[in-house]
């Protein structure tokens, strides 16, 4: 019992250090409005998402710019038994498929970004099982999002906007 004391302290621990890691988190001006369009049926990752864009004071209203979530997974499945029936090992997985567009224009085809943790639990805490996995699986999204953050940031997203931003302005002149 002590174990899983300290191993769920310490998760609780490093979990509230990546909020406060998240608290920081930022996008490339351009991305400073941001339209977020999904076709997903997990609304939970996709709130949370929303949560993190918000906090990085991005504005979701009326941008050129399109974050389009175009599928999220995830799963769970039972990789092995013990040999005494006393342990079980989980595998957690997530993913997500998004694209950026500009105006209809693909800034970024669609990529898979991809999460996995295992889940070791002896059979002492078996009842705990579920708690566990919402755990991980909070963890994952997590991870998800700051990779998805990390993309958007990247030198070649930023050569792209930059890119799209010169090719936009002409016809932005030629409008007004």
């Amino acid at each position: 019992m002590k174990r899983f004391t300290v191993v769920l302290l310490m998760l609780f621990l490093v979990t509230s250090c990546a909020f406060h890691w998240f608290d920081q988190l930022s996008l490339p001006p351009q991305l400073h409005t941001l339209n977020l369009d999904y076709t997903t049926d997990n609304t939970l990752f996709v709130r949370k998402l929303r949560h993190h864009l918000i906090n990085a004071n991005v504005d979701l209203n009326h941008a050129h710019y399109t974050l389009k979530i175009l599928r999220v997974n995830s799963s769970s499945q039972l990789v092995t038994i013990g040999t005494s029936a006393q342990s079980r090992v989980y595998d957690i997985r997530m993913s997500i498929a998004f694209s950026l567009h500009r105006d209809n224009k693909v800034i970024i085809p669609p990529q898979t970004l991809r999460a996995e943790r295992q889940l070791t639990l002896d059979a002492n805490q078996l009842l705990t099982t579920n708690h566990q996995a919402n755990i991980m699986r909070d963890t994952l999204e997590r991870d998800i999002i700051l990779q998805l953050f990390n993309r958007l940031n990247a030198q070649s997203t930023q050569l792209k906007l930059k890119a799209h931003e010169m090719r936009a302005r002409p016809t932005q002149k030629a409008t007004h």
